[in-house]
């Protein structure tokens, strides 16, 4: 379908279209601001600006030479300005099955959006002495450990007792607890375990008081008899690098 009344006005028409999907301009300010999917973007526009990266990486390792960034981004922007001017036409009807492509990438890349750290606390009723926005106490046992994008997390600059408590919700046997602090530096945590059967009369099961080990994606593992368990509750101590007190992952196993 045609746009306007002639060839410059069809030309502009298309150039502004083309412009607000990519470049929004000559400034490389809001590069990709309106990401849509338009027909031709992914074949024509993402794909190869992707292939185009891909192949310079892979000739940086080849040659042995690093990777020259601005030299690069200058390289491509001259590619995007010329998509972005083109005039090349792409199919206005759907094509394939869209269901079918998304259940073959879930068939294959589905275990990477599967919790990597199920234990009998995960998904269980928590609740904590004080959280901080936007690290809420079931962070720190929905299913993940690889990751500190999320946590549970307080400051005793804001509450100075900082504990962490999950209801397993029947009691369970419990011998062994996996405390994974926030980690990623040469930081470690001090923190204690208890356990309770009715949420009231509590033992203490780990004394990590003293702990000087850096905190790592492992967790600090703690052990002790196995024994039945409805509660479990962490009271981190101290944090050598801040005043937060940050929970990860807290899982449990019956030994």
């Amino acid at each position: 379908e045609r746009w306007g009344t002639n060839d410059a006005e069809q030309a502009i028409f298309q150039w502004n279209a083309r412009r607000v999907l990519t470049l929004w301009g000559e400034g490389p300010e809001i590069d990709d601001y309106a990401r849509k999917e338009w027909s031709g973007l992914i074949a024509g526009y993402y794909l190869p600006r992707w292939q185009r990266l891909f192949d310079e990486l892979a000739a940086c390792l080849r040659d042995d030479r690093p990777f020259d960034e601005n030299a690069f981004q200058a390289d491509l922007r001259k590619w995007m300005a010329a998509w972005s001017d083109g005039r090349e036409t792409y199919p206005t009807q759907p094509r394939g099955d869209s269901v079918a492509v998304a259940r073959r990438l879930w068939e294959k890349y589905g275990d990477a959006f599967r919790p990597d750290a199920v234990s009998i606390t995960t998904g269980k009723p928590v609740i904590c002495s004080h959280a901080i926005s936007p690290h809420p106490a079931h962070l720190a046992n929905d299913g993940w450990s690889t990751s500190t994008d999320a946590y549970w997390a307080s400051d005793v600059n804001q509450n100075p007792v900082a504990w962490w408590q999950v209801d397993l919700q029947t009691p369970t046997t419990v011998g062994r607890v996996v405390v994974v602090c926030y980690y990623g530096d040469a930081r470690y945590y001090g923190f204690t375990v208890e356990a309770s059967l009715d949420g009231e009369t509590w033992q203490l099961v780990a004394d990590r008081r003293d702990n000087r080990e850096p905190s790592t994606a492992d967790g600090y593992t703690c052990r002790f008899p196995p024994r039945p368990v409805r509660y479990l509750r962490v009271t981190q101590t101290q944090n050598s690098a801040n005043t937060g007190r940050h929970l990860v992952e807290v899982m449990a196993f019956p030994e």
